[in-house]
């Protein structure tokens, strides 16, 4: 991780801490998605699958995961472009 990465993280971690609209279940998802930024080396935009971010997360009620990544589309945290070929994996580009 270099510099410009650790200075973005920490951003994006502070940003989201200080959302009084945020709950664990948004902090659950949005380390998930964190983490797979980070594990394929910081792309601009990154894939993911709901499988993956609900393990990672640790939550385990569809309906959550769902209400969660909906909301922090629309509190502006990140872009979602779904894709419904479970082998391709939705992108994801924070903001």
């Amino acid at each position: 991780m270099n510099n410009v990465h650790l200075f973005q993280l920490a951003g994006y971690i502070q940003r989201i801490t200080l959302d009084n609209r945020v709950n664990t279940s948004h902090l659950s998802i949005y380390m998930a998605l964190l983490t797979c930024w980070q594990n394929q080396k910081y792309p601009g935009q990154f894939k993911i699958s709901r499988k993956e971010v609900m393990r990672l997360s640790k939550i385990a009620a569809i309906s959550t995961y769902h209400r969660c990544m909906k909301e922090m589309i629309q509190f502006g945290y990140f872009k979602y472009e779904p894709e419904y070929d479970s082998y391709k994996g939705s992108k994801v580009i924070f903001i």
